[in-house]
Formats: C-alpha cells, structure tokens, sequence
C-alpha cells in the first residue's frame, strides 16, 4: 500500500477525482489507471565493497481474459485499488500481493522463444 497526496504546483490546490479515471480494455480482468503507476523494489546491498541492487517485485503480468499471469520484465501495478482518504490524499493497494510473487513465478512455466538466427556475408 502506498500513501500520497497530489496538490498543483501553481497554488497548492489539491488534485481530486483520480481515483475515478479508470480504463479497461476489451480482455482486461481488471480496470486500470492511465495516468498513474507505481514500481515497487527493495534494494539488496552490495558485498565485498560491490555496489547493491534493486529487485523489483513486480515481475508478473495481470491475468487477461485471454491469457494467465505469467513472468515478464519488472514492471509497474496501475491496476490496484486507489482511494480517496481527503481532499488530495490517496492510498493505493498494489493488485498484486507481493509476499506471494516469489512462489507464482516458481510455479509458472516459461515457453522459450526459439532463437532467431541469422548469417551475414
């Protein structure tokens, strides 16, 4: 979950009805925001003077009509539950729960795209 309060930059005036504009496509199990994502990493330090890391933990796709979850690139949620607490202030849940994305992706199964080669001469 994560908190946050949007106000304009002109005035201070807060920024109301985000949690309105939605969208959902013809095969989309869930509606999303446009105008708003977040990523969601921990940072792993370093060892032996090596610099750290950052580990996303939105590595999985959102299911679709036509297709499961499956593993993908780190990516970002727009497609969790946003609320209004005030005038301004949100607090978005994330669709996918993260302390469970370690045991799906063990338990998906990648399909390898065959390697494209090709020869110059």
């Amino acid at each position: 979950m994560v908190e946050f309060k949007l106000t304009n930059a002109v005035n201070g005036y807060p920024i109301v009805g985000l949690e309105s504009s939605t969208s959902k496509s013809s095969t989309a199990t869930v509606a999303s925001y446009p105008n708003l994502s977040f990523a969601l990493s921990k940072l792993v330090p370093g060892k032996s003077g090596s610099p750290g890391e950052w580990v996303s933990y939105l590595v999985t796709t959102v299911p679709t009509t036509t297709a499961a979850a499956a593993p993908t690139r780190p990516s970002t949620d727009n497609t969790g539950k946003l609320e209004a607490v005030s005038a301004g202030s949100y607090k978005y849940t994330f669709y996918r729960d993260v302390t469970k994305i370690k045991d799906q992706v063990a338990g998906m199964t990648v399909t390898r795209r065959p390697t494209r080669r090709t020869s110059v001469t």
